[in-house]
């Protein structure tokens, strides 16, 4: 069966639309605009990095955390939602459905008695 000439060179030139596009959509590159070298999606905070993982480490994966963050930029919660799953994080104003409460102060917040300090900041079991 013969294709004819218009619809061969239609499919050749939608193939190598495809094949210039596909390059642009690899998993690799994606990544990498997503997560910038060096700040990893912290770039707003670094220091937010080492908090989130000392929660990580002193929680389970099956806790519910409530967050004390800045409210601005949201990306404090919305990274904090990323680097805990699986655990439910909720913000400060739903702290009684929490088992823990982790607190990010950048000016050093005082630490209330039986909570644990962390990189940036305290964790307090509930």
């Amino acid at each position: 069966m013969k294709l004819p000439r218009r619809a061969a060179l239609s499919w050749i030139a939608a193939s190598l639309l495809a094949v210039t596009l596909l390059t642009a959509f690899s998993p690799a590159r994606i990544r990498e605009r997503l997560n910038p070298p060096g700040e990893g999606g912290f770039g707003f905070d670094p220091a937010y990095r080492s908090f989130l993982e000392a929660v990580a480490e002193a929680t389970p994966p099956t806790a519910t955390v409530a967050l004390s963050v800045p409210a601005v930029p949201d990306f404090y919660l919305h990274r904090a939602v990323y680097r805990l799953a699986p655990r439910r994080v909720v913000g400060k104003d739903r702290v009684r459905e929490a088992g823990f409460l982790a607190v990010y102060s950048r000016q050093g917040a005082s630490i209330p008695p039986g909570a644990r300090p962390i990189p940036g900041g305290f964790l307090q079991t509930r």
